[in-house]
């Protein structure tokens, strides 16, 4: 996953499950990533959190996820 649309589909999908806790859990999936020595990975959940982050900053993700159900 190394272009920007993979990155915002990938946070999209988060946002989808996760609501507004995506950024939360993408950010524990780059420590995880760390942790295990996977530096390439943690890199990539990194921008999927950033991605997230600008989604939800701009009102792009409101919808409700099932976490809230």
């Amino acid at each position: 996953m190394s272009n920007e649309a993979e990155i915002f589909r990938a946070a999209t999908a988060l946002i989808e499950q996760h609501g507004e806790g995506a950024a939360v859990v993408a950010a524990s999936h780059a420590e995880a990533a760390l942790q295990r020595g996977e530096p390439v990975a943690a890199r990539q959940w990194q921008r999927i959190a950033r991605a997230i982050e600008r989604l939800q900053s701009i009102g792009l993700a409101e919808e409700g996820s099932a976490d809230e159900e």
